[in-house]
Formats: structure tokens, sequence, C-alpha cells
């Protein structure tokens, strides 16, 4: 329980941190607005804005443009944006759209993906045994049943590669507006 409030009021200190550095800012100059970018425990995450895609012949490429490492302000064009946030150092991503119409602020937490890799983990090494297990059988079925599981529990183990911790975003104008999790 303790760190679940510790939690809480970290999340409470941010976003009262961020609001009071919203009100020294103009609220709209030339089209763009002011947008607080604050995440906990005192983490600099690395924000960039999505500027553009660009697809050729045999591929593509996303182009982004690094806006600030947290904690900071920037202004951004009134719209519709997209969004990364990356913590190298704990290796932590996210990423969303947002829809900036005034002052925003961005609160970010970390979110664990460690139970989901767990679970990956064991869930592949229980279907590789089973392979290995069904491969033992003396019958040519069985060793092609039991080369199946195993490669599908190979596989699983291999996707824990792909399945960083991510961000919880919450954004703020003035009232909660957007509250997105990261992918």
């Amino acid at each position: 329980m303790p760190v679940m409030i510790k939690s809480c009021v970290s999340v409470v200190v941010l976003l009262l941190t961020a609001q009071l550095a919203l009100a020294d800012s103009e609220p709209v100059v030339d089209g763009s607005v002011p947008v607080t970018f604050a995440a906990d425990a005192g983490r600099r995450v690395d924000i960039s804005l999505r500027e553009g895609v660009a697809i050729g012949g045999s591929g593509g490429a996303v182009f982004f443009q690094t806006l600030c490492t947290t904690p900071c302000t920037t202004r951004l064009r009134s719209g519709r944006h997209y969004l990364v946030f990356a913590d190298p150092d704990e290796n932590i991503v996210g990423e969303g759209p947002f829809l900036f119409d005034g002052p925003t602020t961005i609160a970010m937490r970390a979110r664990s993906r460690r139970g989901a890799r767990l679970g990956l983990i064991i869930g592949g090494a229980l279907l590789a045994s089973g392979g290995v297990a069904t491969m033992a059988l003396t019958e040519e079925d069985h060793i092609f049943a039991g080369s199946m599981l195993l490669g599908g529990g190979i596989a699983l183990v291999l996707a824990t590669l792909a399945l960083p911790d991510t961000f919880t975003m919450t954004q703020t104008s003035g009232e909660p507006r957007l509250s997105r999790s990261g992918r």
C-alpha cells in the first residue's frame, strides 16, 4: 500500500509543478500553445514529435524531431500531434496521439511489463518442454508435432525481447482531457 500512495503523491506533485510552469506562459502565440512534460521519480525522458513519413520503392522511414528532455516546457502548433517518449537509461518507451488546443501538461508514469514478459517466458518454456517430450516418442508424426511445439515455445521466449516497459501518459488542459497508455 505505501508504494501506491507514494506513486499517487508523485503524480500529483508532477501535475502541480507543471501547472505552475504553465501559469507563467502565454496561452497562444502564433497558433502555438505551451506544452509541459513531466515524468515520475525524476526520470529524464526524451520527448520527440513525429514530423512525417516517407515511403520509397522498397521501404519507408518515419522522421522525428526531438523536442526536449523532461522536465520541460515547449511550444507546439495547436492541433493533433503524435509524440514518442523514451527513457534510454531504463529502456522504457511510449507513444501516442495528442490534441493540443490550449496550454497543456502531459505527465508520464513508468509502467512495468515484467509480469507479461515472465508469463511469456514460462509459457514458452512449458510449450518447448512439451515439444521435447512429444519428440521423445518414436513415431514420425510425433516428431513433427514436437518440433512445432518446440518452435512455438522458443518464439514465445523470444517475444519478450519485443515487449519493453512503457509509460502511462495523462494529458491535462485545465481539466483532464485524455489519458492514454503506451503500446
